[in-house]
C-alpha cells in the first residue's frame, strides 16, 4: 500500500537506509512480512547492544539484514503494533463489561419500576376492595398458613409475620387481578401503566 509503503521508506531513512535502497528493499520484501515489527525489534537491540561490549557499528545494516533474512521477531518483543492490538482487545473487554454493568442496571430499575407498579395497583384494590375486617381476615389466613408451611417463621416477631403475610397477600393479588407480567410490563408504554 503506497501511504503504508512510504510509512516504511521513512523509518528506513530515518535509520540510515539510503531512501533508493530502502524503496529497492521494499520492492523484494513479500506483503506479509512484518517489516515494521521488525524494524522496531532491530532498535531495540540496538538499544540493548549500546549497553554492552558488542555495540552495532552499523545499524542500517542490521535493519537491512533482519528485512532481506525476514529475521523473526521474538515472541516476548511488545512491538507498537501488538500494543495497539492489546489495547484494542482491552478497551473492546472493558467496553463490553461497561455494556454488561450498564444492561444489569437497567433490568434492576426495571424491576424496581415493576415492584413500585404492583404494589400500587395491589394497595389500590386493598384500598378500595378489603375494609377493615376483610383485610384483617385475609392477613390472618396469610399469616396462618405462614406458620404452617415455614418452620422459620415460627421464631419471627408478630410484626415480621404481618408485613411477610401482607406480601403473600399482594402476591395473590397480582395473580386475581391478572396484572402483567414483568416481560409485558416492559413492553407496554410507562405512561399506560396507572
Amino acid at each position: 500500500m503506497p501511504g503504508e509503503h512510504n510509512e516504511l521508506v521513512t523509518a528506513l531513512v530515518e535509520r540510515g537506509v539510503r531512501e533508493d535502497k530502502a524503496r529497492q528493499l521494499l520492492l523484494n520484501i513479500s506483503e506479509e512480512q512484518p517489516v515494521m515489527d521488525q524494524i522496531e525489534w532491530a532498535d531495540a537491540e540496538m538499544v540493548r547492544k549500546a549497553k554492552t561490549s558488542q555495540r552495532i557499528q552499523n545499524p542500517a545494516g542490521l535493519v537491512i539484514y533482519v528485512l532481506q533474512s525476514n529475521y523473526p521477531v521474538p515472541a516476548n518483543f511488545v512491538t507498537s503494533r501488538r500494543r495497539r492490538l492489546m489495547e484494542h482487545v482491552s478497551q473492546e473487554a472493558e467496553n463490553k463489561r461497561t455494556l454488561e454493568v450498564q444492561l444489569e442496571l437497567e433490568q434492576y430499575e426495571w424491576k424496581e419500576r415493576y415492584e413500585v407498579f404492583l404494589a400500587h395497583n395491589t394497595d389500590d384494590y386493598i384500598k378500595t376492595n378489603m375494609a377493615g375486617d376483610i383485610l384483617k381476615r385475609r392477613l390472618g389466613v396469610m399469616s396462618r398458613k405462614l406458620m404452617q408451611t415455614s418452620t422459620l417463621a415460627k421464631g419471627w416477631p408478630e410484626q415480621v409475620i404481618e408485613e411477610y403475610a401482607l406480601r403473600l397477600l399482594r402476591e395473590d393479588l397480582v395473580r386475581d387481578l391478572n396484572l402483567p407480567s414483568f416481560e409485558e410490563f416492559r413492553e407496554q408504554p410507562q405512561g399506560q401503566m396507572f
